[in-house]
């Protein structure tokens, strides 16, 4: 149960403290469907990473801080890219690395 509204909707952001940094995890959709990575580095200026999703659009932007990251699409996809995820590791030195994985459906369907 999410505290803020006394129900099981998610949060619209959620900020966690990993070692190495925090990372914010928000929705995205306060942007629009082309959000400007600007803005999500504005405001997390604090942030390591800012994670959002709404776009289906799996993005790695690792060009300046913070990071902004997209997994893509968790399930059925309106964009076409079919469905994905970033992992995101972190060392004992607390360096991070994200790895894109995508999904084929089709193959493992028939499988």
């Amino acid at each position: 149960s999410n505290p803020e509204t006394g129900s099981d909707i998610l949060p619209n952001t959620y900020e966690l403290t990993l070692p190495g940094g925090l990372l914010v995890v928000e929705h995205g959709d306060r942007f629009g469907n082309h959000p400007p990575h600007e803005e999500f580095q504005r405001s997390w200026p604090e942030a390591r990473a800012v994670v959002y999703g709404h776009t289906h659009r799996q993005v790695i932007d690792q060009t300046s801080n913070p990071w902004v990251l997209n997994p893509g699409a968790a399930g059925q996809t309106r964009v076409g890219e079919g469905p994905s995820c970033l992992v995101l590791s972190i060392s004992q030195t607390s360096d991070w690395s994200v790895e894109p994985m995508r999904f084929d459906i089709e193959n493992s369907r028939a499988a």
